[in-house]
């Protein structure tokens, strides 16, 4: 009994050694060389001041301020921090800023967390992330010129949660490939777009989050002409989306469905504007028209708050448990919703309603009428 208590006792003494707490400016006078010094779950604490320098983090090593310090790693030119390569790296209460190039570059690593730092680039990406997994970056205040947060090249399965991202471009994009990203509770805002999703950046989920822009609030391939894959079954659960100057949502050539649940979305131009894509909106509040174009399949269930809705060319709009003004026991199609050149409205409380642009115009109003069992 006790060879095995004097075993465990140098088996701990052993793992406090390993674990050694390295101190900048006492032990080394840059982040930098106290990185070079460290052994890997080595602890590095960085006192309140300015850090004129370029961090590259390649071990697993937490990178915490001082109390509440926050210390200032200033780069000049190039990219602030990147962590290359590596895995499990903490950062902590900083406040990083590139002058002209990438704040925070997490290159082909994963478990990092990345918490209550500000991140900013002034003239490229606040964050960019890239063939990264599963890592967390929680309640940072980001800003990117260029763009606040850039995943490209199968960055999956990371989570962003708490989070104030601002760009003067675009808040958020997902590039090639990004798949099963969790954006929870962010704050997302933008002189541009919001949120962009290009080139194959499917099964995603956004959940309360607040985007506010001028142009697009959520772009589904705006942007993606030179490349004809798609992106699809991204998911937005309860988000309030806001444009003040263009579309709260925007989707275009999309040949797969995504889908909005739960969600406040306010246009000054449009609510959404849909071409050649599939969408799904179930019990979203809108405020703005809607435009429906091209060879699109939209389907709005349980919705409210939407003014005209106009579809053109073969598109197909699918209606299903909506207001209906049961007065007299009609519906009047055609005040709120128009139909041009061959496009199709499907009843799904009713499946025999199928009324297509020769009965329905800007001009006309079509009256269906049931009885009150048609519609239960």
């Amino acid at each position: 009994m006790k060879k095995g208590l004097i075993y465990l006792a140098v088996l701990i003494s052993i793992a406090l050694v390993d674990c050694e707490t390295i101190y900048v400016p006492s032990n080394y006078s840059t982040i930098q060389a106290a990185i070079n010094a460290a052994n890997s779950s080595d602890t590095i604490n960085v006192a309140a001041g300015t850090y004129n320098e370029n961090v590259v983090i390649n071990k697993s090593i937490n990178l915490i301020a001082n109390n509440s310090s926050m210390p200032i790693i200033n780069a000049s030119s190039g990219v602030a921090i990147k962590i290359d390569r590596t895995n499990a790296v903490n950062i902590t209460g900083f406040n990083i800023i590139s002058q002209d190039d990438i704040g925070l570059y997490v290159f082909q690593s994963s478990k990092n967390r990345i918490s209550i730092n500000i991140i900013t680039s002034h003239s490229y990406y606040g964050i960019r992330v890239e063939y990264s997994l599963n890592n967390t970056f929680y309640r940072n205040t980001i800003y990117g010129q260029f763009k606040g947060v850039y995943l490209y090249g199968f960055a999956s399965y990371n989570n962003f949660t708490e989070n104030n991202i601002t760009s003067l471009s675009e808040g958020m994009i997902l590039y090639d490939s990004c798949m099963y990203n969790i954006f929870t509770n962010n704050r997302i805002s933008s002189s541009g777009k919001g949120i962009t999703i290009l080139w194959d950046s499917s099964e995603n989920l956004f959940t309360e989050n607040y985007i506010s822009t001028v142009e697009y609030g959520i772009n589904l391939g705006e942007g993606s002409e030179h490349n004809p894959s798609v992106s699809e079954n991204n998911i937005f659960i309860t988000n309030t989306i806001i444009s003040t100057g263009k579309y709260g949502v925007y989707i275009i050539d999309q040949n797969a469905y995504h889908i909005f649940t739960n969600n406040n979305i306010i246009g000054s131009k449009e609510a959404f504007y849909i071409q050649n894509a599939y969408a799904m909106f179930i019990n979203c509040f809108y405020s703005g028209n809607a435009t429906i174009n091209g060879t699109s399949n939209v389907t709005l269930k349980g919705s409210t708050g939407l003014g005209h809705i106009i579809l053109y060319g073969n598109s197909k709009l699918v209606l299903g448990d909506i207001e209906y003004n049961l007065e007299n026991e009609k519906l009047i199609i055609g005040e709120n919703i128009w139909l041009y050149h061959g496009a199709t409205l499907i009843d799904l409380v009713n499946p025999i309603v199928n009324i297509t642009s020769s009965q329905v115009c800007s001009n006309k109003t079509y009256e269906l009428t049931w009885s009150s069992k048609d519609i239960g």
